[in-house]
């Protein structure tokens, strides 16, 4: 009997204090006086028809508690039942693998009718197939706590590049960072105390690295045969885009592209102006420098923001070329590492610069790198393409991009650019 009323005061465990509620009445409070077992057959054959058996209360729901006498303890009498019968651990798939959130959603529909409406009316989930390594994800919560989404992200941005990259923010490069130096970027005493206590207890630090974050070399648009490989991989992987492919000219990329440096600071000065007044801009500002060769750092800190002004440059761009100039005598940036850089790591640095976000990243990457897996995101001709393409009621947001255009990958460059060839001909956007 013992052992019967242990596993029934197990079934009714206790609730948070928050949520108080009246306990069921334990009807084997009573003192029970035991009876021969030929008594008891006798009375279990004599009142088999006229008893009912007591039902049992519904159980309540498990809340694990540490303080919680329910949960089974070395000194209970049958621990090895409890974690079964109470605690089942079930192993699941992770909610990446192909099918496994069509079950999830095909089991909720069956088990709570409740949630098929909120099922049918929402967006379906959508998880990274490609996670972060979870060193990198610890030190993002680290320093998201407490913060507002805009301040939070500004200083994530700093503190991986102080690292180098999101691939070289592991265990020994946080530990070098001292808390002097990340209190120059906005993280408090406090949380390189946890930075620096959750690189210290990694138990695999060489690990993260090359096992989490391979590292995939691309081949340049500007290669032979890179385009007809692209072309071929978009009229395989999306039938929509084999009508596009044979309706506009094919694309095409410069052989001999602009030294980065050039690039970037063409980009500052287009920003926000009509294509033939960047142009006459341009030209003017090339020419104070000397020539398109002569565009260098020192060239450019040695005009100032007066001299600029005379010539259309407004004193906000101004600053931007300084900031993009000092950051390259600083040695932040060089024309040599910027083509060195993985693209995740293009888009860190080169945001760090005034006046470039991520989408003037995203061109430079596209039309002076060549590279041939970027997708522009926040580009309006290709949302607007894409929800063209694919007759979209609305402009798909960012993550809904990356999920459409997943199947494009590795040539979603070329797969943008005709989006923009799609819009031009509606007369969307300018040429591209």
């Amino acid at each position: 009997m013992g052992k019967r009323s242990a596993i029934h005061s197990q079934s009714n465990p206790k609730l948070p204090p928050e949520e108080p509620t009246s306990p069921p009445e334990n009807p084997s409070s009573s003192t029970e006086i035991p009876l021969p077992p030929q008594k008891i057959r006798k009375l279990s054959s004599k009142n088999k028809e006229s008893q009912q058996p007591e039902p049992e209360p519904e159980p309540q729901p498990q809340v694990p508690n540490s303080e919680d006498s329910s949960i089974a303890k070395p000194s209970d009498p049958t621990p090895s039942e409890t974690p079964n019968t109470l605690l089942p651990i079930i192993s699941v798939n992770p909610l990446t693998l192909d099918g496994e959130i069509d079950l999830a959603l095909n089991h909720l529909r069956s088990s709570d009718p409740l949630l098929t409406s909120l099922i049918d009316s929402y967006r379906r989930p959508s998880f990274e197939s490609d996670p972060s390594p979870p060193f990198l994800s610890l030190t993002k919560s680290i320093l998201y706590q407490q913060l507002a989404p805009n301040a939070a992200k500004a200083i994530y941005k700093r503190f991986v590049s102080l690292c180098g990259s999101e691939s070289e923010v592991v265990p020994d490069n946080v530990l070098a960072l001292d808390a002097a130096e990340l209190r120059k970027i906005g993280i408090s005493g406090r949380k390189a105390t946890y930075l620096h206590d959750l690189a210290n207890n990694d138990p695999t630090p060489s690990e993260t690295p090359n096992t989490l974050l391979p590292i995939i070399s691309v081949n340049p648009l500007t290669l032979d045969g890179e385009i007809d490989l692209a072309l071929n991989h978009l009229r395989s992987s999306d039938p929509l885009l084999t009508s596009l492919i044979d309706s506009y000219r094919r694309p095409s990329f410069e052989s001999d592209p602009s030294p980065p440096f050039l690039s970037l600071t063409k980009s500052i000065l287009y920003q926000q102006l009509a294509p033939n007044a960047a142009k006459a801009i341009y030209k003017r500002f090339v020419s104070l420098c000397g020539s398109e060769s002569e565009v260098v750092p020192d060239n450019v800190l040695a005009l100032d923001a007066a001299e600029l002004r005379k010539i259309g440059i407004s004193g906000r761009k101004a600053t931007y070329l300084h900031d993009l100039a000092n950051k390259y005598k600083d040695g932040v940036l060089s024309d040599s590492s910027i083509l060195e850089m993985d693209d995740e790591s293009l888009v860190t640095k080169l945001t760090l610069v005034k006046g470039i976000g991520v989408w003037s990243v995203h061109m430079f990457m596209i039309f002076s790198l060549h590279k041939p897996d970027v997708l522009p995101v926040g580009d309006l001709g290709v949302r607007k393409g894409v929800q063209r393409l694919y007759g979209l009621k609305e402009l798909p947001l960012p993550l809904q991009m990356e999920e459409i255009c997943e199947k494009w990958k590795p040539y979603r460059s070329v797969g943008s650019w005709y989006m923009w060839r799609l819009m031009e001909a509606k007369g969307v956007v300018d040429s591209v």
